[in-house]
């Protein structure tokens, strides 16, 4: 631990130790090369191997350069006594969990708002496979304007890829944070946990010792991160570890579902939440994307205002009665109806003698009548107002002579409708049997689309990403650190080039680049795989990102075209081309191949595609529908 007052490379004197945990130790301090607000929070990594210095620096370059309102900035890094140190923007406020501390709780609203921006935060980060792998309620600060920050990326595993625990003598890069940390993370870290669990002798350990922290192990984190906001309960029996010993012992899970202690979650949130605390990498959500997208669906629909209740009408009672009853021994029990709703009731009294030996008036009214029995004496001097009864047949027959003038004027009526009737059965048969002749189709009932959160089963749609990593040159010599570009820019000649792509699935990728040899012929130029990437081959995996060999823009101005392929299967006439190439310094040589490439190229992109370009996070998604795609990227250069 570093004592108060101490300075930093020259410049950064120590104030305080503001945060701790699996990577190490924050202090808040002060850059006394500037005046005014200059605090800033420094991170202390100690890494004592030669291997991990060095990929500490390379990751702490690509942070140096990322930029995203809801991540601190960095600023610097150093190296002094043995210790790695980041600098970044100090970001003041409080952050949650010592909210959580303090007995605060967060409303489902809350809550959503902040998934949402930690979300954006993470799918910027791992636009560059930038892996935070320490998601939890520390890391989150809402500063006094109430914006959200991501803290503590600051060793976050970039497009490095992890390396074996034995290079680090079993030391961990990354540590863990109990509850929030994900099985693939801990095991990789934590020997009592792999003890535990080979305990079982299940086939599940074999695999996760085979994987590797992802943007899903993030998801994970931020799963638990959620989970504690919406429960205020840190469930310390229900670790990963713990959680797949249960699982993996045919036992319940022993996370209760966070819907069970807050009933404000709503089943779909609830479900959300198990899906991103899921043991399987697999079953989790597979990008920040996709979470947020669900999120955002679940929100609006959530938020969408209850079908208004029908409004109440009362009815006077005295324009609805069935019945008046005048006697003041029988109770009337009153059902009102509507005034369409009056059918004639016809009313008697019976007297009959009851078990006791009395005898009671039975008044059979329309609607339900409460009675109390009375006395024989009551019975006699009862009077019933009842309404009198018509009689409909009585009412018919006084008609009757006026029914008779009108007959002519009725049957009248009948004639023309039968004639009419008969005139449209006529026509509407015409119109079937000219159908029938001209095998027309009677109009489609159209169907009402609407959008919804996931692809359904006719619609499967899918989104690949990429940028640019681009080198500046002067004079033959780079100038200057890369940057990175979505490609909207216009590039100088000679400037230096790669593509970084991010797959939507499982399959195979390619990428060609189309140009024009001295005699105006096409020519088509393997870009990935290449020998030297990929092991050659075209086979690709989810969730992560690949790279193509580095290009120049040389020659006139102009547009350099790029075409890439994503398949579910491999198609042939690409794998046809690949192989050719490779046998000619990645060149399509072989006119019918070449032919074969273009024209599959050419039909592919038919399909229908949406290219967005995401200026401020400088990446562009394709979004397309189906198995395959081919996209023609086009950089002008000058």
């Amino acid at each position: 631990m570093l004592t108060d007052g101490k300075k930093l490379d020259g410049r950064y004197l120590l104030e305080r130790e503001i945060g701790s945990g699996g990577f190490g130790a924050v202090y808040l301090a002060t850059d006394t090369r500037f005046s005014g607000n200059n605090q800033v929070a420094i991170k202390q990594i100690t890494l004592n191997n030669e291997q991990a210095t060095k990929s500490f620096r390379l990751e702490a370059d690509l942070l140096y350069n990322l930029s995203h309102p809801n991540l601190p900035k960095v600023t610097n890094c150093f190296r002094e006594n043995g210790a790695n140190f980041i600098v970044m923007e100090y970001v003041s406020g409080e952050d949650l969990a010592a909210s959580l501390k303090k007995g605060n709780h967060f409303s489902v609203e809350e809550t959503l708002r902040i998934a949402d921006k930690v979300l954006d935060a993470l799918e910027y980060l791992h636009s560059f496979l930038i892996y935070h792998r320490d998601i939890k309620p520390d890391n989150i600060k809402i500063d006094e304007s109430g914006k959200i920050y991501l803290l503590d990326f600051g060793t976050a595993k970039g497009n490095l890829e992890e390396m074996n625990l034995s290079q680090f003598g079993g030391q961990s890069l990354t540590g863990f944070t109990p509850f929030y940390a994900p099985l693939e993370q801990v095991l990789r870290v934590d020997p009592n946990s792999f003890l535990l669990l080979r305990s079982l002798d299940s086939p599940h350990l074999e695999t996760f010792l085979q994987r590797k922290t992802d943007e899903r192990s993030d998801i994970y984190g931020l799963g638990a991160t959620l989970y504690h906001l919406l429960t205020a309960h840190l469930p310390d029996r229900a670790t990963a570890t713990i959680r797949a010993f249960s699982l993996w012992s045919g036992k319940p899970d022993p996370l209760p579902p966070c819907g069970n202690i807050n009933p404000e979650v709503s089943f779909e949130l609830a479900q959300i939440i198990n899906r991103c605390l899921e043991i399987e990498p697999d079953k989790r959500f597979q990008t920040a994307k996709e979470l947020r997208r669900t999120l955002k669906n679940l929100s609006a629909a959530e938020s969408s205002p209850p079908i208004a209740d029908l409004p109440t009408i009362t009815i006077p009672p005295e324009s609805n009665a069935a019945v008046s009853v005048s006697n003041s021994s029988i109770k009337q029990t009153a059902i009102f109806l509507p005034q369409s709703f009056s059918p004639p009731v016809e009313s008697k009294s019976e007297s009959f003698v009851t078990s006791g030996g009395e005898t009671k008036n039975e008044a059979v009214l329309f609607p339900t009548v409460e009675r109390e029995p009375v006395s024989m004496a009551a019975v006699t001097k009862s009077e019933t107002t009842l309404p009198p009864t018509k009689n409909p047949f009585a009412e018919a027959k006084n008609n009757l002579p006026r029914l008779k003038s009108k007959l002519p004027i009725y049957l009248g009526l009948a004639l023309v409708f039968l004639v009419l009737s008969s005139f449209g059965g006529w026509l509407a048969l015409r119109n079937l049997l000219e159908i029938t002749a001209k095998k027309i189709e009677p109009p489609k009932t159209e169907t009402l689309k609407t959008e919804t959160s996931a692809p359904t089963a006719t619609k499967n749609l899918r989104s690949l990403s990429y940028f640019l990593s681009v080198q500046k040159m002067r004079d033959k010599k780079p100038f200057q650190e890369p940057f990175q570009s979505s490609g909207q820019e216009i590039f100088e000649n000679d400037y230096r080039f790669k593509l970084y792509f991010s797959l939507p699935d499982d399959g195979y990728f390619y990428a060609f680049a189309e140009g024009l040899d001295e005699n105006g012929k096409t020519v088509l130029k393997i870009q990935f795989p290449t020998p030297k990437s990929n092991d050659g081959k075209a086979e690709v995996s989810a969730n992560r990102r690949y790279e193509t060999s580095q290009s120049q823009f040389d020659g006139n101005p102009g547009t350099e075209k790029f075409w890439i392929v994503w398949s579910r299967e491999q198609p042939e006439a690409a794998e046809a081309a690949r192989a050719d190439a490779f046998k000619n310094k990645g060149v399509v040589i072989a006119a019918e191949t070449r032919n074969k490439l273009k024209s599959y190229l050419e039909n592919a992109a038919k399909n229908k595609t949406n290219a967005e370009k995401e200026v401020d996070k400088k990446i562009t998604t394709v979004e397309f529908e189906g198995d395959s795609v081919a996209y023609l990227i086009q950089l002008e250069h000058r």
